[in-house]
């Protein structure tokens, strides 16, 4: 289990509070993992529940994850997930907001979480963003991919409508969209690593080339390739009295490919379980 760390909310906007109001589904059958529970919250499974596809939230901490677990095996999730229906696939939801709360909850054996059902798509983006924006731990990167979601999908058609929304000035949104053209490969490094200063932005902006953006970010001298570096212990996972503990420091030294492909085998290893 990871080291607790404090998770910071700020108070929903009256606007998400009307977009998140709950309709009663009376209608829809128990066969596809429905269960009414009190008032206007229903429970449903875990396994009918997944990724909103338009989600800004594109990097999940698991260190956080495991934090927000404890938190939720402890007192139980306070605030239930917002879902949409799926659009293709009767039998599930996405999760328009609350999709940390699902993975948190998937990692202590929950198979119920609590959900309001969103009957509006055209409020799924808008609810969407205006949920992470609220929270301080928004990538500037996810963000910038959201505002445009919104722009590509006319839920608003100018930068102004977008500032309005979200209680920003125009100019924050004018230059969080610039980031948009980055090259996928450095937006992807930024994420990861969390980098997010907005005076290290500027500089990547003002080059001309790929090249000149790794180099500040030090990226093709980080680490050793696959092929230079020699053997190492990466992962180390120990059960202890019935509870697995797992020392994962040695991965900050993998780049992002090496961890790719360090994913890809821990899969396939599971899989054969």
């Amino acid at each position: 289990m990871g080291k607790k760390s404090k998770i910071k909310y700020r108070t929903p906007s009256a606007g998400l509070t009307a977009m998140a109001a709950p309709t009663q589904i009376s209608g829809i059958r128990s066969s596809i993992g429905l269960d009414t529970a009190a008032s206007d919250l229903y429970q449903i499974r875990v396994e009918f529940l997944i990724p909103y596809r338009s989600q800004a939230r594109k990097h999940f901490d698991e260190e956080e994850i495991s934090a927000l677990a404890a938190t939720i095996q402890e007192f139980g999730i306070r605030n239930p997930l917002t879902v949409i229906k799926h659009s293709d696939d009767d039998s599930k939801y996405e999760v328009v907001s609350g999709e940390r709360r699902l993975r948190a909850a998937i990692q202590i054996g929950l198979s119920k979480v609590p959900c309001i059902i969103l009957s509006d798509r055209s409020k799924a983006n808008e609810v969407a963003l205006i949920e992470n924006v609220q929270r301080t731990d928004l990538h500037p990167i996810e963000s910038a991919q959201a505002y445009q979601a919104l722009l590509d999908s006319n839920t608003y058609t100018t930068q102004q409508e977008i500032a309005e929304k979200i209680s920003v000035k125009k100019s924050q949104v004018s230059e969080s969209l610039k980031l948009n053209t980055l090259p996928e490969e450095i937006k992807q490094h930024l994420i990861t690593h969390n980098i997010k200063s907005r005076e290290l932005f500027r500089k990547l902006l003002s080059f001309e080339t790929q090249s000149e953006m790794e180099s500040l970010l030090k990226i093709n001298n980080q680490t050793p390739s696959n092929k230079t570096m020699k053997s190492a212990s990466i992962l180390r996972i120990t059960l202890s009295e019935g509870e697995y503990k797992i020392q994962k420091k040695a991965m900050s030294v993998l780049n992002i490919d090496q961890k790719r492909l360090l994913k890809e085998k821990l899969l396939e290893i599971i899989s054969l379980l």
